[in-house]
């Protein structure tokens, strides 16, 4: 057996080869051995594991003077030598000289088997009954494995070594493993799809060539061929107000619904609000001055450190005792200046509510700032002129109070639970604040908390310079003149209402947020027992997908099953005012949900038809903390399955670890060898 090579050499020999005390053990170091050299490492064997796995030794027997001069060592480690007497004779090949001529290895082999040397130590290995050395390496091969396969648990043994070996954890290994990660989420989310529930889930970013409206075509069918989504049983779609998504001819939404007609799209509407903000702003002056203005004292402030410094440590300024102090309630504690978000129009009123509260903190830091000689107190002297006016302070109100009832309505509809119907109902209780607003009473006393709040920070109200019409727009007729300064920020006031309010309901009644309205009237009639009637719009429209003549009689039924299982629940209904009532009702019971399928195929096309894209632009947001600046060469497929990992926390919780190294060590034969099977 070559795992047992006999050597026996002279006292002469021994000591001009090499010395023994590098070798055995001090009680042995006067034995006369030549200590036999590793015999993978002298013959430059590609096979390095087999050097490190034979760990079986022969333990030495007792005999005469004459035959611990004769000794055999199992070759291996140097601290796992061991000795064994056997024959007289040596041999060179495989021992002292090493073996290095492999293409006549085979015949070196058979000579050895031959030799008595192979007998005498084949002999003393079965005495002393030590494992085989294959059952070694297998034994020690699937500890290893064990430990592999275990490393993401606490406390394991072997997990500093597979660190310091920094084996499979290269960037394509990791690459690859977020690669199958994030495919088994998005496995997941389209399961989910499949089986007909309805929620809103992102699927990924996808990178485009070009933003035509082509092009984002093309790229929204492939993905949803490469999802198994057929076209087909899209039912809704939903965009901001880009050119290339809502235009009417050749936009993105007109093109699927040329191949779909049922893909119903509604414009987002927490993007309407939005718009309608900015329309506003552009229209009415003292909402156009009130941002200009909190804009620039923003930039003076915030963007200087120094600056900043000044501001805080005035008077009445946000000082870190007072923000500090809980005793102090939170109603009474001053605020800094909140930074003005420069896409999102409806995330403003905290801004807008800063500069009105530091109003005299911000004018005593400008004072200071403009006794320097720089651009900056240039900038300072000039905001410190318009605090000075009664038109800064109104138009801040004015803006808080119009963007601030915009924003509540903004963040309402952008849960994932939002209907079309709590959208339309928040919107009308929107516009019946602003309508409270626009009269004369509530504007008087508004402008007299204004005047009265202003009175020593400001000049007294004034009107603006009498402009002299130009000739060439002169038509004889008598120029308007305001008689008081009251009745001009009146003017102002209802404007500004004006104009946003007209811009929402404008907004909100787009033709397919229509559909979904008519749809869910149609099922509150029913579920109160009232007259109801399809209209012919949405009998061709989904014609296909629901059977009218069934649900016609399933809508005549609804009210008594209301009326039936609210009773059995202990609570009578007397009328039903929210969509999520007759979703429960239907969903109470299996045999009531087959009693009324076409009920709840339409309820399903209801509450498909989106509201907001609140939920991609959510996951858009997320690329600021995945994609910073030290992971700025991120792979485009390296992000997308970070960003489904990262957004989809829960269902990647929920993954089966075990599956996903199953499929990773699935991929090659030499993973297989490296890391076996799971269990």
């Amino acid at each position: 057996m070559a795992g047992t090579t006999p050597q026996v050499q002279s006292k002469k020999e021994s000591q001009s080869e090499t010395k023994p005390s590098e070798f055995l053990r001090p009680q042995d170091s006067q034995s006369h051995i030549n200590p036999v050299p590793d015999i993978i490492s002298e013959s430059k064997s590609k096979d390095v594991s087999m050097e490190s796995s034979l760990t079986s030794e022969l333990q030495s027997s007792p005999g005469s003077d004459e035959d611990e001069r004769q000794h055999v060592l199992a070759y291996g480690k140097d601290s796992d030598l061991q000795k064994h007497p056997t024959s007289r004779q040596p041999e060179a090949t495989f021992i002292s000289e090493g073996f290095n001529n492999w293409k006549k290895s085979g015949d070196e082999f058979k000579k050895h088997d031959k030799s008595s040397y192979h007998r005498d130590a084949l002999a003393k290995h079965k005495k002393h009954g030590n494992d085989s050395v294959t059952s070694l390496l297998l034994a020690k091969v699937t500890k290893e494995q064990q430990c592999r396969r275990n490393l993401r648990g606490s406390d394991i043994e072997g997990l500093p070594t597979w660190l310091s070996e920094k084996t499979y954890m290269s960037p394509a290994i990791v690459n690859e493993q977020s690669m199958l990660l994030g495919r088994a989420v998005r496995l997941k989310i389209l399961e989910r799809i499949k089986a007909a529930s309805v929620h809103e889930d992102a699927i990924g970013l996808y990178e485009v060539p070009s933003t035509t409206s082509a092009t984002l075509t093309e790229v929204l069918k492939d993905t949803l061929i490469r999802c198994d989504l057929p076209l087909s049983n899209c039912r809704g779609q939903g965009y901001d107000g880009a050119s290339n998504f809502q235009d009417h001819v050749n936009g993105v939404a007109v093109q699927l619904q040329g191949e779909e007609p049922r893909a119903v799209h509604v414009h987002c509407l927490a993007h309407c609000i939005n718009l309608a903000l900015q329309e506003a702003t552009r229209a009415c002056k003292p909402l156009r001055d009130a941002l200009d203005i909190t804009i620039e004292v923003n930039k003076l402030i915030k963007y200087s450190p120094k600056r900043e410094h000044l501001f805080k440590n005035l008077p009445k300024a946000l000082s870190i005792e007072k923000r500090l102090d809980m005793d102090v309630p939170q109603t009474e504690r001053t605020r800094g200046l909140r930074p003005l978000c420069p896409t999102r129009w409806t995330v403003r009123t905290g801004s807008i509510n800063s500069v009105l509260e530091n109003f005299d903190t911000l004018r005593k830091a400008f004072e200071e700032i403009n006794k320097g000689h720089d651009e900056n107190a240039r900038i300072a002297g000039g905001l410190l002129s318009q605090f000075d006016q009664f038109s800064v302070p109104f138009g801040l109100k004015v803006s808080s109070q119009i963007f601030g009832a915009s924003e509540q309505l903004s963040s309402s509809i952008q849960s994932v639970e939002t209907t079309a119907k709590d959208a339309r109902k928040g919107a009308e209780q929107v516009l019946a604040y602003y309508d409270k607003l626009r009269s004369t009473d509530t504007f008087s006393e508004f402008y007299k908390s204004v005047v009265d709040e202003a009175e020593d920070k400001t000049d007294p109200p004034r009107l603006p310079r009498y402009r002299k019409r130009p000739k060439r727009l002169d038509d004889g007729s008598n120029t308007h003149t305001f008689p008081s300064v009251e009745d001009y920020c009146r003017q102002q006031y209802f404007e500004g209402l004006d104009i946003v309010s007209e811009q929402l309901k404008r907004r909100f009644s787009q033709k397919g947020f229509e559909t979904a309205v008519e749809i869910e009237q149609l099922l509150l009639s029913a579920a109160n027992g009232r007259n109801f009637q399809i209209s012919s719009h949405i009998r061709e429209l989904y014609k296909d997908d629901v059977d009218f003549v069934r649900l016609n009689t399933q809508l005549s039924m609804l009210h008594d099953t209301v009326k039936s299982v609210s009773t059995e629940r202990g609570c009578l209904i007397t009328e039903v005012t929210n969509i999520d009532t007759v979703v429960s009702i239907i969903n109470s019971s299996p045999v009531i949900r087959h009693l009324f399928k076409e009920i709840s195929t339409l309820l399903k096309i209801y509450l498909t038809i989106p509201v907001t894209t609140a939920t991609s632009e959510r996951t858009f947001s997320t690329l600021r903390r995945l994609k910073s600046y030290v992971r700025s060469t991120m792979t485009q497929e390296r992000l997308n399955n970070v960003l489904l990992l990262h957004v989809h926390k829960t269902i990647a919780d929920e993954l089966s670890l075990v599956d996903v190294a199953r499929e990773f060590i699935s991929f090659h034969d030499r993973r297989r060898n490296y890391f076996g099977l799971f269990s």
